[in-house]
């Protein structure tokens, strides 16, 4: 799904913005959930929003609104410990997703993200981290969304199981042809997984450009008091201490082979 909204008035802001097809784009900042709503659909002003190209109308907003997921940072549950198929089974009563077997698409829900049917029977608190994140990405693709908005995505996981979740994202992208936002203001995350990014406080978009070039401009990343990524940080002491030009690669392995070069 590609989103672009041209001109369009959000809290007494303009907002100019392209969501890219198949790509990772990373939202970072501060208050900004009318931001997140918009990119939703869940606004009464439909003007200046095109989806894949299609002008948004009250005749087809409620079709694109399924099309969208937000994926939040745990699971929410009251009053007793649920199974996972009660959480999934809710999700698909509350949100009305027409099925004709509740069974079926709830394992085909758990197989993209490679678990098995057990989990449906598994509670919610025995799961792992990582297990519970896949179980977050299954739960969302119930309805089969096209763009997914997904809080924190690697929260809670160690780098080896970051890279496992990793791999899930890219394969629903590649596989499945979704678009995936992050909201996160993890900078190394963010810098070292996305392909875009959007710089917003206040529901104000300050800034969208390549995550490589974004967090490289380090005089406006110091302006908007983010913090720099390992990498380019590391880059930017290495240029400075030695006055040696490197590339400016996401990946510290690909740094230190530049830094061999050079020595």
């Amino acid at each position: 799904m590609e989103i672009e909204i041209n001109n369009y008035n959000l809290e007494d802001n303009t907002v100019n913005l392209t969501i890219e097809h198949k790509k990772i784009t990373g939202l970072i900042g501060n208050n900004n959930d009318e931001l997140i709503k918009l990119l939703k659909l869940e606004i009464e002003d439909i003007n200046n929003i095109k989806i894949n190209d299609i002008k948004l109308t009250n005749k087809n907003i409620d079709a694109f609104r399924k099309r969208i997921k937000l994926v939040e940072d745990k699971i929410e549950y009251t009053k007793y410990e649920p199974l996972v198929r009660d959480i999934m089974i809710n999700e698909i009563k509350d949100n009305n997703i027409v099925l004709d077997d509740y069974n079926k698409k709830m394992i085909d829900s758990l197989k993209i993200v490679g678990l098995s049917q057990i989990y449906l029977e598994r509670g919610i608190n025995t799961l792992s981290s990582l297990e519970k994140r896949l179980i977050l990405l299954s739960i969302s693709l119930l309805s089969n969304p096209s763009l997914l908005l997904i809080k924190e995505p690697f929260k809670d996981l160690d780098l080896v199981n970051k890279k496992k979740l990793l791999r899930f994202y890219n394969k629903i992208i590649d596989r499945y042809q979704k678009t995936i936002i992050f909201i996160s203001n993890d900078s190394n995350m963010l810098y070292n997984n996305t392909d875009n990014i959007i710089y917003s406080n206040n529901n104000k978009i300050i800034e969208t450009n390549n995550t490589i070039d974004f967090f490289n401009n380090i005089k406006n990343i110091k302006k908007y008091k983010l913090d720099l990524p390992d990498s380019v940080e590391l880059i930017n002491l290495i240029k400075e201490k030695k006055d040696i030009k490197l590339t400016n690669y996401k990946d510290v392995r690909d740094i230190l082979k530049d830094i061999y070069k050079h020595v």
